[in-house]
């Protein structure tokens, strides 16, 4: 009728209709009144001749209009795999990466594969909500097993046979390693490829190399084959990526499937190191997994090439850090140290010691003190003097987050002069680092900010990423946050090319220096007003540091929305973020951070006119009673101060 609402038509899938089905659906289409939407879905890279017929038709008679929906970005699928299991947390990067990767971003395949792992019970409902196992790879969906045999069974047997040489290839295949393996001339092996595309298992990405349409196809069809084939197919393309020269990732991949440990570790201990060079930490990780696998294979504790598995399981540990796997590093850290322990290596175990004392600084700095302070009387012991100076400075930064900078200056600049009698470069720049972040929270900006100028140029000049992530961030806070009361200068060169913050902190592939870079960058953004930007970003921090769990940044992330919010005149939003904040720095037992978020949550309240509440915030503080008459000895006192002014003019007790 007319008075009706339009009415709509969907048919989803139109790339598995057969020419009959589309011949009537354009009928319809042709016949029903103009009043009528039909919304046609299908996947662009199922389609068929039938279809392609159907899709000029309709275009040609202008009745369709086409709509390109493109992929999920990782941040799209984490929020979908979200919504699906119902989760108020970002899920794990070691989940949601394979996920991500053997989908692409589809959102059809990645409900598919989520329904496959609850299928198999590796997703499993418990009376918290949503668990997991711990995952080696994702589940082929059978609905993509189904589809790819379908198109498989179609090709000829000498092509199939190709497929599946290619598919232990992987994602990607160059022709002419095809070619060499499968020792078909190439004349025939493109006409294989040719019936590949046609079957839209495969596409050309360039005259010499081609790509599977999907990772799951490339996985369905490597499944397919028995793991006697699957092992004689990885040798085989192994020593020919070695013959001619081949990368190592590639090599410690096709040797450890192929099951030849003594190549396998050799060259997974080459892939990781180049990872880490590379700052891939994810990357370095899983090499790092197939050298400890091939080393107890082969029943060693040392490498023919030298390396050991204590100095593996360091490694493994740091890039388990990085990526945000705090329970996997300590595990790790905790085994090189009994490594160590067992070989009677002195060495071994005082870095272990510091490697575990590092590790819990961003959960518990008495525990990391625990183990700083174990490291240092090892260090005496030893006489080594480079182990006596990293010992001094990992010491002098738990003092420095435990409210005593001016012990730790002391230590700190200990240390720099072993190091600088030893002329250790590396080393210099690291305990300056350290003294610069120190003299910050002794309370002297101006000096902090000329020793990380002289940080930052050096680590640029070194290319050290990881280490200039940190010291860019760290420069933010010494030229000024929203959370303290004085800062360098507003129009510091540091807030003129904003995006080093954060691009550096990205390129370096650590998740702990994103999340600081994040809520660092975001605190000076609010110091210039830019107040969405910098709430945008300290939420992005948030999301990061408690996906990761780690504590300090979770804290600062925190503290950082707080002050924005209080700003803003949102006193409630900005105590109820602050309150979390107060109760991480109490789990984290760092004075700096108490009193940093004592101070600002007894200023939410007093915002509101709840001086009694403010008074609770601040007043179980040590040093609430600090004589105004004394000038503050640190930031952390400087903070308190100012917020026992505040009090006082609140309260009226002004003396």
């Amino acid at each position: 009728m007319a008075g009706d609402a339009p009415r709509a038509i969907a048919i989803e899938d139109l790339h598995w209709s057969d020419d009959a089905t589309l011949e009537y659906v354009l009928h319809a289409i042709r016949r029903a009144p103009q009043a009528v939407l039909w919304l046609l879905t299908f996947r662009n890279d199922e389609t068929h001749a039938e279809l392609d017929r159907f899709r000029a038709e309709t275009n040609r008679t202008r009745l369709a209009l086409d709509l390109s929906v493109n992929r999920l970005t990782m941040a799209q699928v984490d929020q979908m795999i979200r919504e699906i299991f119902d989760l108020g947390r970002a899920i794990r990067p070691e989940f949601l990466a394979p996920i991500f990767a053997l989908t692409d971003g589809n959102p059809y395949f990645v409900e598919e594969a989520l329904k496959a792992l609850v299928t198999a019970g590796d997703i499993y409902e418990s009376g918290d909500g949503w668990e997991r196992k711990p995952m080696e790879q994702v589940r082929i969906p059978e609905s993509v097993e189904i589809a790819v045999s379908a198109r498989a069974q179609r090709l000829e047997p000498a092509t199939l046979r190709t497929l599946t040489v290619a598919a232990v290839m992987g994602r990607r295949f160059d022709f002419g390693a095809l070619q060499a393996i499968t020792a078909r001339d190439e004349e025939t092996l493109i006409g294989h490829i040719r019936q590949l595309v046609a079957a839209q298992l495969v596409t050309e990405e360039s005259p010499d190399v081609f790509v599977f349409r999907h990772a799951l196809t490339r996985e369905a069809i490597y499944a397919t084959l028995l793991g006697r084939e699957q092992k004689a197919l990885h040798l085989a393309i192994a020593r020919h990526i070695e013959a001619t020269g081949g990368e190592a990732g590639d090599l410690s991949h096709h040797y450890f499937r192929a099951g030849a440990w003594l190549k396998a570790s050799e060259w997974a201990w080459r892939a990781g190191e180049r990872a880490r060079q590379l700052h891939v930490p994810q990357a370095a990780l899983e090499h790092d997994d197939r050298a400890l696998i091939g080393l107890d294979r082969l029943g060693a504790d040392t490498h023919p090439d030298g390396w050991t598995r204590g100095a593996l399981l360091r490694a493994r540990g740091q890039a388990r850090e990085q990526v945000g796997d705090f329970d996997g590093a300590r595990a790790d850290d905790e085994a090189a140290l009994a490594e160590a322990e067992r070989i009677h290596d002195a060495s071994s175990k005082w870095q272990a010691m510091i490697d575990l004392g590092a590790l819990w600084a961003s959960r518990e700095y008495a525990r990391a003190g625990e183990y700083f302070e174990q490291a240092l009387a090892l260090a005496r012991v030893s006489g080594s003097p480079h182990e006596l100076a990293r010992s001094l400075i990992q010491v002098g930064n738990l003092l420095t987050n435990t409210g005593r900078p001016h012990l730790a200056l002391d230590m700190q600049r200990e240390a720099l002069v072993i190091f600088e009698g030893a002329r250790n470069a590396v080393a210099i720049t690291c305990t300056l680092d350290l003294t610069g972040q120190t003299t910050q929270f002794a309370g002297n900006s101006f000096e902090a900010k000329e020793i990380y100028d002289e940080v930052i140029r050096r680590l640029r000049d070194a290319g050290d990423l990881v280490g200039l992530s940190s010291a860019v961030s760290m420069l933010q806070v010494v030229t000024g946050m929203a959370s303290f009361d004085t800062m360098v200068a507003a129009d510091d060169p540091s807030m003129q090319e904003p995006a080093e913050c954060l691009s550096v902190a990205t390129r370096c592939g650590s998740q702990p220096a994103l999340a600081f870079a994040l809520f660092s960058f975001a605190s000076r953004q609010a110091l210039v007003g830019a107040y969405a930007e910098s709430l945008e970003n300290a939420r992005r921090s948030l999301t990061v540091a408690e996906t990761i769990g780690h504590r300090q940044w979770t804290c600062g992330a925190l503290l950082t929305i707080g002050v924005i919010y209080l700003n803003l005149l949102e006193a409630d939003a900005a105590i109820r973020l602050l309150v979390k904040a107060r109760e991480l720095a109490s789990l984290l037992k760092s004075n700096m951070w108490e009193f940093h978020t004592a101070s600002w949550l007894a200023r939410s309240h007093l915002a509101k006119g709840d001086i009694a509440r403010a008074g609770e915030a601040v007043g179980s503080l040590p040093g609430f009673d600090l004589d105004p008459a004394r000038a503050p000895a640190t930031m952390a006192e400087r903070q308190l101060l100012a917020t026992q002014a505040e009090y006082c003019l609140a309260t009226g007790d002004i003396q």
